[in-house]
């Protein structure tokens, strides 16, 4: 959903007005964020769930409400305050959605280093160690030729078509963690 309007061939200068332009805005505005605390989220549980989100049922639903109501507050006020289309586009709710996507970029690469660095069996450390290769390049990758330089000098150092590249070989990697390693044990489904 987040890449809806990129994946049709929408750019910003398409999107100005309109129905297209709101799209655009609730994909970067919520969407990516969204990813990204999912991508924490799962470090927090996978293997096993660790620490709040063992012990706190309210942990889980808290990571999600608190960043993005966040995001829907400062947009919405940001917008109320000043309602022209560069204030949606590199306003302060633009420009903090865009924090909070690196902040658990961040968090969740470091939950998956601390992930592997904890995994105590050998077969767990070669599962975990074949998801943190399929989702760390194209997530570093992202972080250090996207959104850091974007959100210092408004352009990345590598265009985001570009940066999709690093994402190729993802599914590959899941593929050999999840028949090579039992990841999630779906061999047994795909088998039957």
């Amino acid at each position: 959903a987040g890449s809806l309007p990129w994946s049709v061939g929408f750019h910003l200068g398409d999107i100005l007005d309109g129905y297209s332009f709101w799209l655009y805005t609730i994909a970067s505005s919520i969407s990516y964020p969204l990813v990204m605390i999912a991508f924490a989220h799962f470090w927090l549980v996978f293997p096993t769930a660790a620490g709040p989100m063992q012990s706190r049922p309210w942990a889980s639903p808290a990571l999600y409400a608190v960043p993005l109501g966040l995001v829907a507050a400062v947009q919405v006020l940001s917008v109320s305050l000043n309602p022209t289309a560069s204030t949606v586009l590199i306003g302060p709710g633009a420009l903090l959605a865009h924090l909070i996507v690196m902040l658990f970029t961040v968090f969740g690469l470091g939950l998956a280093a601390w992930r592997f660095k904890t995994a105590v069996d050998p077969v767990g450390r070669r599962q975990v160690r074949m998801v943190i290769l399929a989702m760390a390049v194209p997530l570093a990758g992202a972080l250090l030729l996207g959104l850091i330089p974007e959100t210092i000098t408004r352009k990345p150092l590598l265009s985001y078509d570009a940066q999709a590249l690093l994402a190729l070989p993802t599914p590959l990697m899941m593929g050999v963690a999840i028949f090579r390693y039992r990841l999630f044990d779906l061999d047994f489904i795909v088998s039957r």
